[in-house]
């Protein structure tokens, strides 16, 4: 037997300065993870020291996105080493150990039944690669926890879709060779949703449909007659409902006057604020919050 397998052991060591906040999926919200096979996620903090060891095959797809630090994965025939930025996929039936291989590891992950959803996963094995949608899939994640936590299980239950899309938008074009020939429409409305979630966490930046479409790499005119397609709307008209979303939140659950709210969802003052909110929600901004207070 090879060193390397000789350090694959049952092991479960978890110092106690790592932070770990797990995805409550056992919730009316959670129905989406539960659906697409996502049983356990979360966002750490590790530490030196903290190790995990799987000597038997495990059932379940492993995805782990390297936020910041250093990790390591062992399995029986190498070593790895997952750096900031990395995508580590490993298929399910696989031993290994993982363990922090610096001062610290910062990691969003997730474990995937292999259902039909995930059958490009297949057995294909190891995956480590670069990737840009950490802050996506981790935002989506945070997002999540907030709103269970709220009881806004309408936004939660968005949330949650949104962390199953950019997971499988992740993981794709990984797989690429192993997939039947994709549904171009799906794939661009994934795109688009990553989109939208970039306007929904930054209400306030100042979008325009040049900035828009420039993000999707297209034209201004192609961009809105997919939006069109997709959606039923214009793509300045999801912007707004966007952000009229955002601005229900603030009034329903902060005390901000109305400059602030406006400002917080990209209008430059109150009154066009609230001329756009009534036109959008069918009553003044100060009417909807005294429905909750």
């Amino acid at each position: 037997m090879s060193e390397i397998n000789k350090k694959i052991r049952k092991i479960h060591n978890i110092p106690k300065r790592c932070k770990e906040q797990y995805l409550p999926v056992e919730t009316r919200a959670g129905v989406p993870l539960k659906e697409a096979g996502l049983h356990y996620a979360g966002l750490s903090e590790l530490v030196q020291g903290y190790c995990i060891g799987r000597p038997h095959p495990f059932p379940n797809h492993m995805v782990i996105f390297t936020r910041n630090g250093l990790g390591r994965l062992i399995t029986e025939k190498r070593e790895y080493l997952l750096r900031s930025g990395d995508l580590l996929v490993v298929s399910a039936g696989y031993r290994y150990l993982f363990e922090v291989a610096g001062s610290e590891w910062e990691i969003t992950w997730c474990y995937l039944q292999p259902l039909p959803r995930w059958q490009f996963i297949g057995q294909r094995g190891i995956i480590l690669e670069p990737t840009t949608l950490e802050p996506a899939v981790r935002c989506a994640m945070k997002a999540y926890i907030r709103d269970v936590r709220s009881l806004l299980d309408a936004t939660a239950t968005l949330q949650a879709r949104l962390i199953v899309k950019y997971i499988e938008l992740a993981l794709r074009p990984s797989f690429q060779h192993k997939l039947r020939p994709a549904d171009a429409q799906s794939s661009l409305k994934e795109q688009m949703e990553l989109l939208w979630h970039k306007v929904r966490e930054t209400p306030s930046a100042p979008w325009s449909l040049e900035m828009l479409a420039k993000e999707m790499k297209m034209s201004i005119e192609t961009f809105q007659r997919h939006v069109k397609r997709l959606y039923g709307t214009t793509a300045w008209q999801r912007v707004i409902q966007l952000r009229m979303d955002h601005a229900r939140y603030l009034l329903r659950y902060n005390d901000y006057p109305l400059d602030v709210i406006a400002e917080k969802v990209g209008y430059r003052d109150a009154y066009i604020f609230s001329t756009a909110f009534q036109r959008c929600v069918g009553v003044s901004p100060g009417r909807y919050r005294r429905q909750f207070r």
